[in-house]
């Protein structure tokens, strides 16, 4: 299975009409979240580990502005995070607690493989 970084992010353009995160979610909400999921090795457990430094760099947006998404995505259920053992911070997308989670995961199964 290929799993380079531009090829899990591309479906992103066919994904984001169907995820529906938080009736107050901005583009940036979308945007962060999508990257979170682009560094997952696996979509289904959708684990993963970025820097929130990664996270500002690939989205183009201020490291501040990255914590107060990932702050409103933990607030709304969308996600979880736990500290490591090497201080750095491990995220995990709950699927079941979004709308539009199983079109969403299906695109990412197809441009995955």
């Amino acid at each position: 299975m290929k799993n380079t970084y531009a090829r899990q992010l591309s479906f992103m353009h066919a994904a984001k009409d169907h995820l529906k995160l938080h009736p107050t979610a901005k583009g940036k909400h979308y945007h962060v979240f999508f990257e979170l999921l682009a560094c997952t090795s696996d979509p289904e457990v959708a684990t993963c580990w970025p820097s929130q430094d990664t996270l500002a760099r690939r989205s183009h947006y201020s490291v501040r502005s990255v914590r107060n998404v990932l702050s409103d995505l933990s607030k709304w259920g969308a996600i979880s995070h736990s500290r490591r053992f090497n201080n750095s911070n491990v995220y995990q997308v709950h699927w079941s607690l979004l709308q539009g989670a199983d079109q969403v995961r299906a695109e990412v199964a197809k441009y995955s493989q």
